[in-house]
């Protein structure tokens, strides 16, 4: 394990590797969109082949434009906040090895290992 130092300075670390993937992926979206525009364009240049219909459009509709990703935070529920309210949890027994267990899995998860004691029990 390492200290406190030492794990900031990976975190930071991870922090930059993160920002400059999301700059490479906001390029790649650009030039994605350049080409989805360009395709278009093409599109609607192209001659109309034999056996189509006599119209000069293009006979591919415009795609819709794509939207800038978004962060997910969380997995998406089927029920909406007011049906959360009514929901009722199944409580199922454990015995002390299978407490003790589950207690230990969760203090050594990443994101979980920061939990207060309460929080956990």
């Amino acid at each position: 394990m390492g200290t406190l130092r030492d794990l900031q300075f990976a975190l930071q670390l991870k922090i930059e590797e993160l920002r400059q993937r999301d700059t490479l992926i906001d390029e790649l979206e650009l030039e994605l969109d350049t080409k989805d525009d360009l395709i278009r364009q093409l599109h609607r240049k192209a001659p109309q082949h034999p056996g189509t219909t006599g119209s000069t459009e293009s006979t591919v509709p415009d795609e819709p434009q794509r939207t800038k990703r978004q962060a997910i935070s969380a997995e998406p529920s089927a029920l909406g906040p007011a049906e959360l309210t009514h929901v009722t949890l199944t409580n199922y027994s454990k015995s002390e090895v299978s407490r003790e267990l589950i207690q230990r899995a969760l203090l050594e998860n990443d994101l979980m290992k920061h939990l207060e004691q309460g929080q956990v029990l």
